[in-house]
């Protein structure tokens, strides 16, 4: 039994400090290209940008698309992002807001 709570203090502390990491890692990649538009804790920068608060109710799978694709005024990411890079990035969003 003691060895079973070890391992399993183990498997929630390494789970908590890799999200902290990947967070760390989209924080940067947020900064790099989406901050110019979007600034956490604001509704958004520019008038054509759409408020990332409602958009976060959104599944994933369709953000996701959209920043590969863009919206409106907001330029496609499409071969600029990584599929794990925009993973980052939504996990960063979703902890910000």
């Amino acid at each position: 039994m003691n060895k079973f709570i070890k391992l399993l203090v183990f498997f929630v502390l390494w789970n908590f400090f890799s999200t902290i990491a990947y967070a760390a890692t989209g924080k940067e990649l947020f900064d790099r290209h989406c901050v110019q538009c979007h600034q956490p804790g604001q509704e958004m920068i520019i008038p054509m940008a759409y408020s990332l608060r409602d958009s976060l109710m959104q599944p994933d799978s369709i953000l996701r698309e959209k920043i590969l694709s863009g919206t409106n005024a907001m330029p496609g990411y499409y071969g600029l992002l990584k599929n794990k890079e925009i993973s980052d990035i939504l996990l960063y969003m979703r902890m910000m807001w």
